[in-house]
């Protein structure tokens, strides 16, 4: 769920900043004081990362499921020539673009967003400051860390089982019929889009799906309702 909400992140602001940023990146240390002046000159930029999950909680009475409070963080970063100032409110140019305005463009487009995913709509949080000055080859940087939280549910394992993976039957790409193996019996392999797939890809173990129910055998007793007078009067022991 997090790689699939960090790239959801990463898509949707690259398709809404448009050329306001020269790109969208997933967060690897660019920002780190090492090498910082060759990202400074791909700014104005955007990073995403994740923040971590804060908390976790069962669901109500159900234990097997619990809801996971997370948080996932959206740098800005712009620079400029001349000031200051001007890294984080912009200049006169069209293209001089300031962080203040990717703060504002990064909240209005991902707040109440849920992304198309399972999950709760993103809620803006915190924005911090991480720099604000010049370095030493005299640009001005300004940056700021926006916050987004969120919750979805994880559902536990059964105490004692291990991952189940469902099978799917496999099809040929170019005719779409169903493949056989030697045995004439349809072709199945482990579902690659499953999230616990990872497991069957690097051997862990894994538990067989359960059995499906194939019947149930009923027996219907009809309730006799209340005895008519003459049913009760036969019960009565004759008298000699």
């Amino acid at each position: 769920m997090i790689a699939r909400i960090e790239a959801a992140l990463i898509e949707r602001l690259r398709q809404g900043l448009g050329e306001l940023v020269t790109g969208v990146h997933a967060y690897g240390g660019e920002l780190d004081d090492e090498g910082l002046y060759q990202v400074v000159q791909q700014m104005p930029a955007v990073w995403v990362t994740f923040g971590g999950i804060g908390k976790t909680e069962p669901v109500k009475t159900n234990r097997n499921k619990h809801t996971a409070h997370a948080k996932f963080v959206v740098m800005v970063a712009a620079k400029s020539y001349r000031s200051e100032a001007a890294s984080r409110a912009g200049g006169v140019s069209r293209w001089e673009i300031g962080s203040y305005d990717l703060l504002y463009a990064v909240r209005r487009l991902l707040a109440n967003q849920d992304l198309g995913l399972s999950m709760d709509a993103l809620q803006p949080g915190a924005v911090r400051t991480l720099f604000n000055g010049r370095l030493e080859r005299a640009e001005a940087m300004s940056v700021f860390a926006c916050e987004f939280s969120t919750h979805w549910i994880e559902e536990a394992l059964p105490n004692g089982r291990w991952p189940e993976i469902p099978q799917r039957v496999q099809t040929d790409p170019a005719s779409g019929a169903v493949l056989t193996d030697a045995e004439g019996q349809p072709l199945t392999l482990p579902d690659v889009q499953h999230p616990d797939y990872v497991f069957a890809d690097y051997s862990g173990a894994t538990s067989a799906a359960e059995p499906y129910l194939t019947g149930v055998r009923l027996h219907v007793h009809r309730h006799p309702g209340p005895k008519t007078e003459a049913e009760l009067s036969a019960e009565v022991p004759t008298q000699f």
